[in-house]
């Protein structure tokens, strides 16, 4: 059926076209249109043709317009430690402030219960070695005179403290705690060639057994008897005029007398003084002495008075009595 309208419509065409040339030829007897006919079944479509080549590349758009911001993403993983910088320098310091008024004190808190007793503490450690030596003075004196014995030989027993003693008659020893006994001994004084002299012939004597304490001082005394009594003349040697009677023989027997100590450290004796020390024992001061072989005040031998030239005293003592009472 197809193909009978494919038929049909192709002659109606070639009438088309013939009433078309018709008209041309003869154009001035045209009539009047007649009415239009009902229009024909519509045709099958027809084959497709064949595609076409590509187009060429249009040209590119212009840029559209920038987009809203993306929604803000969640924050990445925390990253690793960096390495530690290097410290920076010291700033210089800052200027000292001015300080703060006192504060008011607080009140006084209310007292705490008592703490449970701590640990018993730790053993200290051990003290310092105790002192195990003391200090011994001896003090060598002429056993008539009382005079301090310059130049005196000392030792001790048991041994550790030997030498000679000072102008005050004194040698200081530092020994080991004890039990000790002291021997002196100093030439004994003699007549000779008309001065009192030492003689070869040396006074000794021991004390008593002393003991020396940790840390202690102990002075122990020592007598000599240098004088023979029964052989020196007292009363003879004192003779003022006489060629015995001279600095060195006083000497011999007093010693300089600069050793002599009173009561009172602060106090030294009149012959330690410096003007005193200076003069001369017969020349200046005992120019004379008075002997009494009897001796005064009940004194069972032989004594001296009146031993200073007091007008030697009142050259520099003006106050001082020319005249005793």
């Amino acid at each position: 059926m197809n193909h009978d309208v494919r038929t049909m419509r192709c002659c109606a065409a070639v009438a088309a076209l013939a009433l078309l040339a018709a008209g041309a030829s003869f154009g001035a007897c045209q009539g009047d249109p007649g009415a239009t006919g009902p229009g024909g079944s519509k045709g099958d479509p027809g084959q497709a043709g064949d595609k076409g080549q590509p187009g060429t590349k249009g040209d590119p758009g212009s840029q559209g317009d920038k987009g809203e911001p993306g929604a803000k993403g969640e924050p990445g993983a925390q990253g690793p430690q960096g390495d530690k910088g290097e410290p920076g320098a010291n700033g210089e310091p800052g200027a000292k402030g001015e300080p703060g008024s006192q504060g008011v004190p607080g009140p006084e808190g209310a007292t705490g219960t008592e703490g449970a007793p701590g640990k018993e503490g730790s053993a200290g450690k051990d003290g310092a070695p105790g002192t195990s030596t003391g200090m011994l003075t001896v003090l060598v004196l002429d056993a008539d005179t009382h005079a301090p014995i310059a130049g005196a030989d000392v030792v001790t027993n048991p041994a550790g403290g030997s030498g000679k003693t000072d102008a005050t008659g004194k040698a200081v020893f530092t020994l080991p705690i004890g039990a000790y006994v002291v021997t002196a001994w100093s030439p004994k004084v003699v007549v000779a060639a008309g001065a009192v002299a030492p003689s070869d012939q040396p006074a000794s004597a021991a004390s008593d057994a002393t003991s020396l304490v940790a840390g202690g001082s102990v002075t122990v005394k020592v007598e000599l008897a240098r004088l023979n009594k029964q052989v020196l003349n007292l009363v003879s040697i004192h003779k003022a005029g006489t060629a015995i009677y001279k600095d060195e023989s006083c000497i011999a027997c007093h010693s300089d007398m600069k050793g002599f100590a009173t009561k009172d450290p602060a106090k030294p004796y009149w012959h330690a003084l410096e003007t005193h020390g200076g003069l001369g024992c017969t020349a200046q001061c005992h120019k004379a002495t008075e002997v009494n072989p009897g001796g005064w005040s009940s004194s069972s031998g032989p004594t001296l008075r009146k031993q200073t030239d007091v007008t030697t005293c009142t050259s520099c003592h003006k106050k001082y009595p020319a005249v005793f009472p």
